[in-house]
């Protein structure tokens, strides 16, 4: 079973940014992905595998 956690946070002068944490209760992994929308608005997916 995979558990979602997603949140958004903006800074001032800096695009948006989604962060998602997906945590995967069969195998006990965390994974976090950072999206970040540019200035030409394509995303920016940063993956961070803890």
């Amino acid at each position: 079973m995979s558990i979602l956690l997603t949140y958004t946070v903006q800074y001032d002068g800096f695009e948006p940014c989604v962060i998602t944490f997906n945590f995967n209760t069969d195998q006990l992994s965390l994974t976090e992905t950072i999206g970040c929308i540019a200035s030409w608005g394509q995303a920016q997916p940063l993956p961070l595998i803890l």
